[in-house]
């Protein structure tokens, strides 16, 4: 996110300030709110940002300040000040992650766009700009072979109900030419792990969503893609399904591949992913590793942060 719109909106923030004769507590609050907002959506780690308006709060509300003749004048010369001692002592390094693909996650309040960008990525939706590419090919222009490189779990898995759970899994491993020793081996295995082997002779239409689920699950693992996208994948799933997929995830990037992924369990993405990205209307409005997403504190509270809602 770039640093672009944070002197327009600090100066909207001052303005409100310089509009009022006299200050209060609850005014400089207000405003540190504002202040900390346009940080965080300049890409400012959220640790950082914390502790410069606490320092900047703290110094804002005493005595000598609200009670000045010029408590605007002072809070924003206070702001300044600690905004050359934030980015004017030294310079900083970018430390990005050397051990290949990751777990990435996309947070979002409801109708922020999750689902939209996800079936933008796959090439179910199209888009009116930008690039979306996979492998270095483009999938607006290059869709089969992007396809090719990964499997898609929409939120709510619509399979071929008329179809048996075996019909289904092989149905999807002649697609992508899995051969019949391999297919088999892997059906084998991941249908007992989920312990659904008794259930793949059952036509779909009798499957439980948690069932479907898993099943959806197997045919994304079946033919080994690159990327696997999800969205909100662990809704439905038990406990025991839920723990278990994790491990699948984090076996399979260990391997090689990548994973991207929505959710709204925002504990299990924190203790799972190794990024995060924060979408609000339709916008990236914060992405990094989650170290750097979240600092010391919860995603829960940045996110929330984010959101525009106290914390």
């Amino acid at each position: 996110m770039a640093f672009e719109g944070l002197s327009e909106k600090l100066n909207a923030a001052f303005k409100r300030l310089r509009g009022k004769g006299r200050l209060t507590e609850h005014d400089v609050r207000e405003a540190m709110r504002e202040v900390r907002l346009a940080l965080l959506e300049a890409d400012v780690s959220y640790k950082v940002v914390k502790e410069f308006v606490a320092t900047v709060t703290e110094r804002s509300v005493g005595t000598d300040v609200l009670d000045s003749l010029t408590p605007a004048q002072q809070v924003v010369k206070i702001v300044n000040e600690e905004l050359t001692n934030l980015m004017g002592g030294g310079t900083a390094k970018l430390a990005f992650a050397n051990n290949g693909p990751t777990i990435v996650m996309m947070v979002g309040l409801q109708g922020a766009g999750k689902t939209t960008t996800l079936r933008s990525v796959v090439g179910i939706l199209q888009f009116d700009a930008g690039e979306i590419t996979i492998g270095g090919k483009s999938i607006r222009t290059d869709p089969i072979a992007c396809k090719r490189e990964l499997a898609y779990i929409p939120d709510n898995p619509d399979l071929y109900d008329y179809m048996t759970g075996i019909r289904y899994l092989n149905f999807i491993a002649d697609i992508f030419g899995v051969s019949a020793e391999v297919r088999g081996q892997r059906i084998h295995d991941y249908a007992a792990r989920f312990e659904l082997t008794d259930d793949l002779a059952q036509p779909i239409a009798a499957y439980s969503h948690g069932m479907k689920q898993k099943l959806a699950i197997i045919s994304a693992w079946l033919h080994q893609p690159r990327l696997i996208i999800m969205d909100e994948p662990f809704v439905g799933l038990d406990p025991k399904a839920s723990h278990l997929l994790k491990g699948m995830m984090r076996e399979f990037c260990d391997a090689g591949g990548a994973i991207f992924f929505s959710t709204h369990v925002l504990e299990v993405a924190e203790k799972l992913c190794d990024k995060v990205a924060i979408i609000r209307g339709g916008k990236l409005i914060r992405s990094g590793t989650m170290e750097e997403v979240k600092g010391d504190d919860s995603l829960e509270e940045v996110f929330l942060e984010l959101e525009g809602e106290s914390c």
